[in-house]
């Protein structure tokens, strides 16, 4: 099957024993679920506006993007062209998710990285970030362009971390551990190191510059 224009629906939107393939625009506005395949054709887009537990979807087209656009949902483990968040609330990884080209944080939401990675499969593309970056893992590998000043990035694992050399808009360390930096570093906006954190400068005694406030509960 296969769809065109575009096709929106309130409910849910369940495939089955089949595979569909999406030529235009798809906005679902409950779950996307069933055993079949949804297949996000080259230079169209899919809305996603809840539970997204279909067995297989296909986001690898070049260009394509795939947008999560609801409160607190879980981002499929799959691989993407591009990948964004819209809406509202917590969007969490629910495995590891290749991206092929860029990766949107947008406003309004956070991107929660759990246990898993979002890392780009090739050098490129743009990693941005207005909304709120949540790092439990790894800082997402291989974007060449980061476009971080009007968002916030947390560096959260429950234990040590290496902080991308980049520049950030808000920077913040909260779980456990020590944050090292992995070169010259800043900020346009605030830095806040959490309790029970440590932000080290490393042994090559890294350069940061704050633009905003410097907020110290742990050191």
């Amino acid at each position: 099957y296969t769809t065109t224009g575009t096709f929106a629906t309130t409910g849910v939107l369940t495939v089955t024993g089949t595979t569909l393939t999406n030529n235009g625009t798809i906005t679902s506005g409950g779950a996307l679920g069933g055993t079949g395949e949804l297949i996000n054709s080259a230079g169209n887009t899919l809305n996603m506006n809840s539970t997204v537990t279909i067995t297989t979807l296909t986001a690898n087209a070049d260009p394509n993007t795939v947008t999560y656009t609801g409160a607190a949902q879980t981002i499929k483990p799959t691989t993407y062209h591009h990948l964004a968040t819209s809406g509202s609330g917590i969007k969490t990884l629910g495995g590891n998710v290749i991206i092929n080209g860029d990766l949107t944080v947008g406003t309004g939401t956070t991107l929660l990285t759990s246990t898993f990675t979002t890392d780009r499969s090739t050098p490129g593309g743009t990693l941005t970030v207005n909304g709120t970056l949540s790092v439990a893992t790894t800082f997402p590998a291989n974007f060449n362009t980061h476009n971080l000043t009007s968002g916030t990035v947390t560096y959260s694992a429950g234990g040590d971390q290496t902080v991308a050399a980049t520049s950030y808009g808000i920077l913040t360390t909260s779980g456990s551990g020590t944050k090292t930096l992995a070169g010259p570093t800043t900020t346009t906006g605030a830095l806040t190191i959490g309790a029970g954190t440590t932000l080290d400068v490393s042994a090559s005694n890294y350069s940061i510059s704050v633009g905003g406030n410097w907020t110290a509960t742990g050191t």
